[in-house]
Parts: C-alpha cells; sequence; structure tokens
C-alpha cells in the first residue's frame, strides 16, 4: 500500500513538471541583444522582446524594437503614436517631442525628469531618450496622457493600447491586465543596460550584437462597422501632377468635406462630415503641393492633415461616391477657408466694430481693406511661458490699435496688439498650451 502511494506521487510529480514544461514552452518569448548608442554612450542591452499593439493591431516591422529602461517601456515616438491617430512633431532646436491628439498636447523634452500635459509639468519615471537616432519615450505616459488606456499581456509580453472604440471584447482579456506596462517582470537579464566604452562623437547608428527578427505578424483586426447613418470611407488617395494634388475620399454616397488652414496657411485639415473609417491604411504620400499627410477618424467624421510645401487654393467636387480635393498653387495670400460644420451651422461673420474678439464664435478679427500676405506674417509659440505671437509686418494702424481685449475663455485670457507703422503684433496670452 506505501508502495503504491509512493508510485503515485512519482507519477504525480512527473505530470506537474511536464505540464510546467509546457507551460514554459508556449510563453517562451525570444530574447534579443543589442547595442543601443544613446547619451554619447554605447550600452549592451539584452532582454526578452517586448511588442506593441495599438487598437487591436500588433505593430511590427518597428525600425528600433521597445525596449524596457529603468522598468519602463519606451517605444519610437512616431511609429507607434501616428497608429494610434495622433500627430507627433519634433522640435530639433530644443530637442522636444510634440505629440497631438484631439485637445490634447503632450510635450516630451529628451533627458528631462519632466514633460507637459496641456501646459502642466508631470513626473517622469523614465527620461525619453534618442537612442540609436531614434526618438523613444515612455509608452504609458504617453498613452494615458492622451486618453488611451494600456493595458500588459504578460504571457506574450506586448503593452496594448487602445481607445474606447476599440475596447477589447472581453474585459481584463489578459491574466495580467492590472499589471502597468511601464513594470514587466524579466527572467534573467538585466534590463538597464551595461556601458561599454563612452563615444566621443555624436550618437550614430549602432550595429545590433545579433539579428533581429521581424516580429511575429498577427491577423490585422477588422475595422469596426459604421453607425448607421455614418458614411464608410472605403478609400483616401493622393494623385498628383506637375501642377496640382488631387485627394480623392470615396464613401457610400460623395462625403460632405469641409477644410481649414492652420494660421501659418502650412498645414490643411479637411474634415469628412458624419464618416468612419473602414479602411486601415493610415498615410499619404507627398505630392506636388503635399509634403505628407495621414487621417484618422475624429468623433463622428475623418480628419485628414496636410503638411503643406507652399500656400495653394482648394477646389471642391461632389460626384458619384467620391469628393474630389483639387489642390493647385495659390497666390500668396491668406485665403478663405470654408470652415468646419459649427453647432449652429454658420460660418464666422465679423461684427460691426473693426477689430476685436469674438466670444461666441471664438475668433479674434479686424478688418483690413489690403491683403495680407503670407511672408508678412512670422509666428512664436512660446509655450512654456504661454504665449503665441503674430507679427505681420506692415502699416495696419488703419485697423488695428495698441490695445488689450478680454477674452477669458477656458483656453485665452487676453489678446494684446501692438500696432505700429512699421508691423504689428498680436500675443495670444494662453491659460494652458
Amino acid at each position: 500500500m506505501a508502495l503504491g502511494k509512493k508510485i503515485k506521487r512519482i507519477i504525480t510529480a512527473g505530470l506537474c513538471a511536464g505540464m510546467l514544461m509546457q507551460s514554459s514552452a508556449v510563453y517562451a518569448n525570444r530574447y534579443i541583444t543589442l547595442t543601443l548608442t544613446y547619451d554619447y554612450t554605447k550600452h549592451k542591452y539584452n532582454a526578452e522582446e517586448v511588442f506593441v499593439s495599438v487598437n487591436g493591431k500588433k505593430l511590427t516591422d518597428l525600425t528600433m524594437p521597445p525596449i524596457i529602461l529603468n522598468n519602463s517601456t519606451l517605444v519610437p515616438a512616431r511609429e507607434v503614436f501616428e497608429a494610434a491617430g495622433a500627430t507627433v512633431e519634433w522640435n530639433k532646436a530644443m530637442e522636444q517631442v510634440f505629440v497631438h491628439k484631439g485637445d490634447d498636447l503632450v510635450v516630451i523634452p529628451i533627458n528631462s525628469a519632466t514633460a507637459y500635459v496641456n501646459g502642466v509639468a508631470k513626473e517622469l519615471q523614465t527620461q525619453a531618450k534618442i537612442i540609436n537616432n531614434k526618438t523613444m519615450i515612455p509608452l504609458r505616459f504617453a498613452a494615458e496622457a492622451l486618453g488611451f488606456n494600456i493595458e500588459w499581456d504578460k504571457p506574450t509580453r506586448t503593452a496594448v493600447i487602445y481607445d474606447n472604440e476599440h475596447k477589447p471584447a472581453k474585459e481584463g482579456a489578459t491574466q495580467a491586465a492590472t499589471q502597468a506596462a511601464s513594470q514587466p517582470t524579466v527572467a534573467e537579464p538585466a534590463t538597464q543596460a551595461t556601458t561599454l566604452a563612452p563615444v566621443t562623437q555624436a550618437p550614430t547608428q549602432a550595429a545590433t550584437s545579433a539579428p533581429v527578427t521581424k516580429a511575429e505578424t498577427t491577423t490585422e483586426a477588422t475595422t469596426q462597422a459604421p453607425k448607421k447613418g455614418i458614411d464608410a470611407i472605403t478609400e483616401i488617395t493622393l494623385d498628383s501632377s506637375k501642377s496640382k494634388d488631387t485627394i480623392t475620399i470615396t464613401g457610400e454616397y460623395a462625403p460632405e468635406v469641409n477644410y481649414t488652414f492652420s494660421n501659418s496657411g502650412k498645414t490643411l485639415v479637411l474634415d469628412v462630415e458624419n464618416s468612419k473609417l473602414s479602411l486601415t491604411k493610415k498615410n499619404l504620400s507627398g505630392g506636388t503641393f503635399v509634403q505628407k499627410g495621414f487621417y484618422y477618424n475624429n468623433g463622428e467624421k475623418v480628419s485628414i492633415e496636410l503638411t503643406l510645401k507652399d500656400t495653394v487654393d482648394v477646389d471642391i467636387t461632389e460626384k458619384g461616391k467620391a469628393t474630389t480635393v483639387t489642390l493647385v498653387e495659390g497666390d500668396g495670400e491668406v485665403q478663405s477657408s470654408k470652415p468646419s460644420t459649427s453647432s449652429s451651422g454658420s460660418s464666422f461673420s465679423a461684427p460691426d466694430s473693426n477689430a476685436g474678439y469674438d466670444k461666441d464664435q471664438g475668433v479674434f478679427y479686424f478688418k483690413n481693406t489690403g491683403k495680407v500676405s503670407l511672408n508678412a506674417i512670422s509666428e512664436q509659440d512660446d509655450y512654456y511661458n504661454l504665449k503665441y505671437t503674430f507679427t505681420i509686418k506692415g502699416d495696419l494702424t488703419g485697423a488695428l490699435s495698441t490695445t488689450s481685449y478680454t477674452v477669458n475663455s477656458d483656453k485665452l485670457s487676453t489678446v494684446d496688439v501692438k500696432a505700429s507703422s512699421a508691423s504689428t503684433t498680436l500675443t495670444f496670452n494662453e491659460k494652458r498650451i
């Protein structure tokens, strides 16, 4: 009897050991070895591979893989957050990353313990770095600051970020949903890189100590079906010739498109009203006048942001199931924009006074009988001091005089005007970035 129990124990122990080995084999991930160059020093990095999933789609073919540094996940800023529909810009002079989505703006300086979310200083657990010539930022901090949800899938070592429209089907889809993506557990290698040798010159692209194969490709998530009554946008293309760029937007019927220019005229935003993307591509290649562009779902409309090489005029034509937006060479002057539809459905109409700030419509205006050239306007964004300044060369004293206009909105406190015969300066005093 005692012998039988002993045999049972041995068999049970063997089965348990086999199951543990099976489990380890299922969840084992590939270790990667890299030489990372940052802070003018080379560092050896050896750890289990880390992946990122955005709104149900696993990102692959990243030029710089996500890494763990000081127990935080750092990711390439542009590739990850543009995939999430955000705008990413690099301020080279100040070495700062701007990540903008909706009403939220995150400013992350390189090698700083402080970042700014809508103008409010926030402490960083791990600093952003330029690693192997790629701007790497802390994933959890940036994602949560922009309103994304984030979970850490421990078995697959995947940081999962998603907006409310792409919430996983199951609540707590992973066994470690509550574990922070900034604190993954690494079994053996130290995630803190080991210094090899100082580098006296500027960082260069470092060679990997071992080849890094492409991450396993997952099946692309099916785009969420548009709501009833919302136009499903099935295709957005950019075609160019020597004299024009043509953006074609195809839906179930010809979409309604409104457009606005940025104050500098360097960015053109096309708003496709009452629509939803039914395609996955997010970027547009450059054209004759368009330097680059991308599109994304923006509430109950699709927004297309185009960075322009030069001033353009815009023509919009609706035909069949498509709307075409044609860009041709402009005359160098500020072009009237076709504003996006407001809640009242009306465009801006300037009051009888010559200048002022219209609180109801959120517009600063001045009446000028002449034309203001884009080349005569310069701008400066002193965001740390919450001031945005326009300087317009020329004599505008007939329309503007030195004074201050009280705004007191949720974004602005005052607009200060300083006018002279040589130039006029408009300073927007902000309450937040």
